[in-house]
């Protein structure tokens, strides 16, 4: 597998290679608190869409 190729790209990567275990690492670092937000900005949109919806 080539050094560029992200860890989901290659099906066999070697044991040898750590940068890729720390990169997914920290892809998944990023990626959980990027999917809370996302809930929570969700969660409020759909409240604000309801409460409009009540209102009227």
């Amino acid at each position: 597998c080539p050094a560029n190729w992200s860890g989901t790209q290659c099906e066999r990567p070697a044991p040898k290679s750590s940068k890729s275990d720390n990169i997914s690492t920290r892809s998944i670092a990023i990626i959980v608190p990027l999917v809370l937000l996302v809930t929570l900005i969700t969660t409020l949109v759909i409240g604000l869409f309801l409460c409009k919806r009540k209102r009227r």
